[in-house]
């Protein structure tokens, strides 16, 4: 039975809170969901089935996945989602302004992004640790 990439991307949604995504139509939603999850796949190490194949078409694949691989391509899409607001030009130009004008440390926006992505990273890393030891036939008796 096939997981269609709705599965995924309501496993992501539970992780962030971004209104703006409400307010982009559905056609260009769609198109960045689509490449965070290109991204996720990317970063996800080799799993029980084989994430490259699907169907962009249909919007699925062909596998069943696994809790653990919706879990880990959500955290995946999460991560180009971080990724996408770090190396945002916001962020990346330095803002002047004057004596009336209040702003926020770029710099510390920034660190926390990073270490926002870093959290992501570990919590990947973790979950596939996890699965690694627990489905290993080596600890097997």
């Amino acid at each position: 039975m096939a997981t269609p990439y709705e599965k995924i991307y309501n496993r992501f949604s539970q992780k962030i809170t971004d209104f703006n995504l409400s307010e982009i139509d559905d056609y260009s939603l769609d198109e960045m969901l689509q490449g965070w999850l290109n991204s996720a796949i990317v970063n996800v190490r080799k799993r029980e089935n084989n994430l490259s194949l699907r169907d962009d078409k249909l919007q699925e694949f062909e596998a069943d996945l696994s809790d653990l691989e919706i879990e880990l391509l959500a955290l995946g899409m999460k991560l180009a989602w971080i990724d996408q607001y770090l190396n945002s030009t916001e962020n990346v130009l330095q803002f002047i302004g004057g004596k009336e004008e209040k702003y926020y440390s770029q710099a510390n926006h920034i660190a926390e992004l990073r270490e926002l992505r870093k959290d992501t990273v570990r919590e990947m890393q973790s979950l596939h640790n996890y699965d690694t030891y627990t489905n290993n036939s080596y600890f097997d008796n």
